[in-house]
């Protein structure tokens, strides 16, 4: 991905290929090599309907197969425009049945009052959660860009300027977006996940009724 934050979508599909085969050899020999939730804080805005049979649904099918949890944000444009592969979201099964697959889940945002949604949190016909995105403080890496101080005054040796917005030396930024919303999800998962136990059985019919059952617990919850 470069720093524009675009990726060529052959990069990305190589990239979910690799995961696969990765996950499917740690069921076979190295349990600690699966996958049990897969973070997405990406997408794009299909063009048709394509999109729910394309490369990306096909491999994320193939990840649920094995029991991989796949959460994904809506995007930050507010709009109702199917946004892969959040858009690829469905219902969670009303039973665990040997067929059951666990479906995509999709994150929007809310605002820091934890009740309203971030104007910018697409509408899919399906959000399964909304969780903390906006004015999320996190980590990053110490850079310094372009940008200045839009005031500055100088009194002997003390400089008091207002806040550079491309400086991160202090390894810090305050950001918005369902980006940082989905991973908020995707921990919830992760922690149901640890809170059930049985983890040793990685095969994936017990992944499966596993992601399933985190799924129907963390959706159900209410989150600031």
């Amino acid at each position: 991905m470069g720093e524009d934050g675009v990726v060529d979508e052959s990069y990305l599909l190589d990239v979910l290929q690799a995961l696969l085969e990765r996950h499917v050899h740690g069921q076979q020999h190295d349990a600690s090599e699966v996958v049990d939730v897969l973070n997405l804080s990406m997408g794009y805005y299909a063009e048709d309907r394509t999109f729910t049979s394309g490369p990306v649904a096909d491999l994320l099918d193939q990840l649920a197969e094995r029991g991989v949890l796949v959460v994904a944000g809506v995007g930050n444009d507010g709009t109702d425009a199917p946004f892969v592969p959040a858009a690829l979201a469905a219902e969670v099964p009303q039973r665990i049945t040997a067929k059951a697959v666990p479906p995509v889940a999709s994150v929007g945002a809310s605002n820091p009052d934890g009740s309203t949604v971030a104007l910018f949190s697409n509408n899919l016909p399906l959000v399964s959660a909304v969780r903390a995105g906006v004015s999320v403080v996190s980590t990053l890496p110490l850079t310094n860009g372009m940008g200045q101080p839009s005031s500055e005054v100088r009194s002997g040796d003390t400089v008091r300027c207002t806040v550079d917005p491309d400086d991160y030396t202090g390894g810090f930024g305050v950001w918005s977006g369902t980006s940082f919303a989905t991973p908020v999800f995707a921990a919830e998962l992760a922690t149901a996940l640890v809170d059930e136990g049985h983890l040793t059985d990685v095969s994936p019919s017990a992944m499966r009724r596993r992601g399933i059952r985190a799924l129907r617990t963390c959706i159900g919850r209410v989150r600031s």
